[in-house]
């Protein structure tokens, strides 16, 4: 009947008009909560590194559970292009609160690592192959001066903060990587049979991949641009730097 029709209408109208406030709800608690959750980070590069010359750029995603994935890029012109991905992992996660802590590097900020064979991490594949490390910038003076400013380090630290060095030309400068810093340990990353405090390590055959065939620099003069997401940040997919 007529109206018995109209019953049935007007209940699918308020069935229809009941689903749409819980499908907004639902959308408005999912908008809430990826507002409130860290989205990408913004990269920041306090010392100009990307400006930098470089052949290549390494990105290191930080997951819960002190492991992460290394991805390498090629610069071709203005555009970086994903070479290999590589499983990382580390002694502990969460951010470094100390030179001297079992915690790896991060910030969510840009780094730069340098191929080196002045190591005691250096090792060889199954070939007796040589191959030696990659060192990060750090500490970086970012990474110091809050401790000293809170009285964590003694002032005596301040002309220990590595310099950021350039070289070269206006327009052309090269960051030239300090080798060492005498505040904290050096941050290596290197094979995984080694030791580690707060280092980045990788298994050992894709270690010599790295140095032999994936960033093959010239040792200790240039700079690869080491790009970190945190444990706490939505880092972009497989395949993008930024």
């Amino acid at each position: 009947m007529p109206g018995e029709v109209k019953g049935d209408e007007e209940v699918i109208e308020k069935q229809e008009s009941y689903a749409a406030i819980l499908a907004n709800e639902a959308r408005e608690k999912v908008l809430t909560f990826f507002e409130k959750k860290e989205g990408p980070s913004p990269i920041i590069d306090r010392y100009g590194i990307l400006k930098m010359p470089h052949q290549y750029a390494v990105k290191f995603v930080k997951y819960n559970g002190s492991i992460g994935r290394l991805e390498t890029y090629k610069k071709v012109d203005d555009e970086y292009v994903m070479q290999h991905t590589y499983t990382a992992d580390y002694p502990k996660e969460g951010p470094k609160q100390s030179p001297w802590d079992m915690r790896t590097v991060g910030g969510n900020t840009i780094r730069y690592l340098y191929r080196t064979t002045r190591s005691g991490m250096n090792g060889w594949n199954k070939d007796r192959e040589h191959f030696g490390v990659y060192k990060v910038s750090f500490p970086m003076p970012h990474d110091v001066e809050p401790l000293i400013e809170a009285g964590k380090l003694p002032e005596s630290y301040v002309n220990k903060i590595p310099i950021i060095n350039y070289r070269g030309p206006e327009g052309n400068q090269m960051l030239y990587p300090h080798p060492e810093s005498a505040v904290g340990a050096n941050i290596v990353l290197h094979t995984a049979r080694k030791g580690s405090r707060g280092c980045i390590m990788v298994p050992n055959e894709a270690m010599s991949q790295l140095y032999h065939e994936d960033l093959v620099t010239e040792n200790d003069q240039e700079i690869i641009p080491f790009i970190i997401y945190d444990e706490d940040v939505i880092a972009p997919p497989i395949g993008e730097l930024f």
